[in-house]
């Protein structure tokens, strides 16, 4: 059954679908807005009753079936970034471009919503990655944004993954964003030339192009944006790894799915499992990942 004939409830649940198939729908109440790609379960947009937007989307990204999003919540499985000896294998796992089923929609009378996706291995992934799985991502919406991601390992073997969820946050200004709770953390620079470093300072600022890999973190993170008077606190469970990214200028300029200015308009700050953090899950058990996301208003 298509999803929008069993899910649709004009003015709260919304389907579009493009003439090429890319189906995604939006889900409001007075308490939040959101909207999603089947793709990926992907989540491309939340605002929170008070309007802001909790998410940045490149106008530049194309919404098409096969094709990565720039932006929103990206999920990542089971590789992070390139996969480890085979460059040819796509960036960033085998999830995120993979139409996933809709489990349910659910809008509560109090105003809290709940979305529910699922994603199997098949004969294509096992190709790939020789793992039989089952992911399930719950979306819990309303006053903030709660994600529950559960791992299955259905196979008869053991297997290791890494993980991330990747959210392109919407900031007011770069330049006066900054991201605190990963002091002391050890993290692999990226930017320059893949070192490993200690962080020394009490907030990462943003004055060039910024990707880490922190390890060993598991505590909260607050990014805050200045220049829009609002702080995001970020808080996870069994999770053991976070990035921070922005590509600044030069890297933007040579991504066609992003603006040449649009670098300055989100901050990356993501929840992961990866490198010396990657899961070992055993046959038959299940790896349970959360996350929540809550910004308020403070004084500048």
């Amino acid at each position: 059954m298509h999803p929008a004939t069993s899910f649709s409830r004009p003015g709260t649940i919304d389907f579009q679908e493009s003439p090429d198939g890319f189906t995604r729908f939006r889900v409001r109440s007075p308490l939040f807005e959101a909207e999603f790609a089947t793709q990926g379960a992907h989540l491309l947009r939340f605002s929170a009753a008070d309007g802001h937007p909790l998410l940045f989307l490149s106008a530049h990204t194309s919404l098409t079936p096969g094709k990565a999003i720039r932006g929103g919540i990206p999920v990542i499985f089971p590789w992070f970034g390139p996969r480890e000896g085979d460059t040819g294998s796509p960036m960033h796992g085998l999830v995120r471009t993979r139409p996933w089923e809709i489990e349910s929609i659910q809008v509560a009378p109090d105003g809290t919503g709940k979305v529910v996706f699922s994603l199997a291995s098949s004969p294509e992934t096992i190709q790939i990655w020789p793992h039989p799985f089952h992911l399930r991502m719950t979306f819990t919406l309303g006053q903030s944004l709660e994600i529950d991601w559960e791992v299955h390992n259905t196979g008869p073997a053991p297997f290791r993954f890494e993980q991330a969820l990747h959210p392109y946050f919407s900031v007011r200004d770069v330049f006066s964003t900054s991201v605190t709770g990963l002091e002391g953390s050890h993290y692999l620079d990226k930017a320059d030339g893949l070192r490993w470093k200690q962080d020394q300072r009490d907030s990462v600022e943003f004055r060039g192009e910024t990707d880490r890999l922190y390890v060993d973190t598991t505590g909260a993170c607050v990014l805050r944006d200045v220049a829009a008077g609002r702080e995001l606190r970020i808080t996870k469970e069994h999770s053991a790894s976070s990035v921070v990214w922005n590509p600044w200028s030069a890297k933007a300029a040579s991504l066609a799915d992003l603006g040449n200015e649009e670098w300055r308009e989100f901050v990356c700050v993501e929840q992961a499992n990866a490198n010396r953090n990657a899961v070992e899950l055993p046959s038959g058990k299940t790896h349970f990942f959360h996350v929540r996301y809550a910004s308020q208003s403070v004084s500048n």
